[in-house]
């Protein structure tokens, strides 16, 4: 790979050569305060092994004109945080826009918003998120359309569980059961969904079963929390029972 080049910060962030070799090879897999963590020392320190070895973490976006006109244009009835949710949706980019950036960007523009203006804003605020409580459907805001599918996470005791979740109505519901219930009906008291296969996102309807909350608890107790092929588990359960 060549030579590596480091100018430490000060005394105490000097990094041995192999280290900076790790800090190159891991850059895409770690974020940088990830890094200056591991070696006990900061993200300038990091960010100058990044440059002086040629490398970026990520590639600066400069502000468009059409971007800059539309904080221009909407800076003094929306506040910073909506704005940099509309820039997010109009002008997708590596690093997402936020409400520091866009105060950052008021400042060089040298815009202020008057009490009036604050007072709209924080009314304006007030009535979008009445208006989203109430199920309104915002397009220009975003807002996820029906049968939408996402990936959520649930952290427990032991382990951190993902699950997949579709949007219907005004809420999310567990897919899952979702899908079983729309082929099979409702789920009987007392019975749960499970995957054939012990991967939770593998929500195909072939991979479905329903269990009783026993046979799970069961599995759970026998083979813990990463047990897969519930499908032959089952069945070895109830050969014994016999």
């Amino acid at each position: 790979m060549g030579a590596f080049y480091f100018y430490p910060m000060n005394g105490n962030s000097k990094l041995t050569e192999r280290q900076i070799k790790w800090v190159l090879n891991n850059m895409d897999r770690f974020t940088t305060q990830q890094i200056a963590d591991k070696f006990n020392t900061c993200r300038s320190t990091i960010r100058q092994i990044y440059y002086k070895n040629g490398r970026k973490k990520i590639i600066l976006e400069k502000w468009t004109k059409e971007q800059t006109d539309f904080v221009l244009n909407n800076y003094k009835k929306m506040g910073d945080k909506e704005i940099a949710y509309q820039l997010n949706l109009r002008f997708p980019k590596v690093k997402k826009f936020d409400n520091k950036a866009i105060e950052k960007k008021r400042t060089y523009l040298k815009i202020t918003r008057t009490a009036e203006e604050l007072a709209g804003i924080k009314k304006r605020t007030v009535e979008v998120l009445k208006a989203y409580k109430h199920g309104k459907t915002w397009k220009t805001r975003g807002e996820l359309p029906q049968g939408t599918i996402k990936t959520w996470k649930q952290t427990g005791t032991n382990a951190i569980y993902y699950f997949k979740v579709i949007k219907i109505g005004k809420q999310f519901i567990n897919y899952a059961r979702y899908l079983w219930e729309q082929a099979n009906g409702p789920i009987p008291k007392g019975y749960c969904v499970c995957f054939k296969d012990g991967n939770s996102l593998n929500c195909e309807l072939s991979n479905l079963q329903c269990i009783t909350r026993q046979e799970k608890e069961k599995i759970k107790t026998r083979y813990g929390n990463q047990f897969k092929n519930i499908e032959l588990l089952i069945d070895q359960l109830k050969s014994k029972a016999k």
